[in-house]
């Protein structure tokens, strides 16, 4: 619980908790639900780049109304805290950034544009 809001990890370490789920990158995976709605802070919790995916509901952020279907990208040095509306489902995902440049080409992505 944070704020409480229910967050389930299933990858890697957040918000404390650390995933059994073995993995080869640095990487994140957390599923927030909240009922009442609330704060959530990425802040100190999560590292690296962060998507954030509004499944349900829909949250505040930097000013803005974002509602479900939608997903923000933020980096490490934009954490922030999002304002959940109850009944909101998010997915926090993210990790460690390539260092190379990645190409996408429809669903195929790859550090080599040939």
């Amino acid at each position: 619980m944070e704020n409480e809001m229910k967050l389930r990890l299933v990858a890697v370490e957040a918000y404390g908790r650390k995933s059994p789920v073995p993995v080869l990158s640095n990487l994140f995976r957390v599923e927030v639900i909240s009922e009442k709605g609330g704060l959530l802070n990425t802040g100190d919790k999560l590292f690296c780049e962060i998507g954030i995916g509004i499944v349900d509901g829909a949250i505040q952020a930097f000013e803005h109304h974002i509602e479900k279907g939608n997903m923000l990208v933020a980096k490490a040095q934009d954490s922030c805290a999002l304002t959940l509306e109850p009944n909101t489902h998010l997915l926090l995902f993210g990790g460690d950034p390539f260092p190379e440049e990645r190409y996408i080409d429809w669903n195929f992505v790859s550090s080599d544009k040939e």
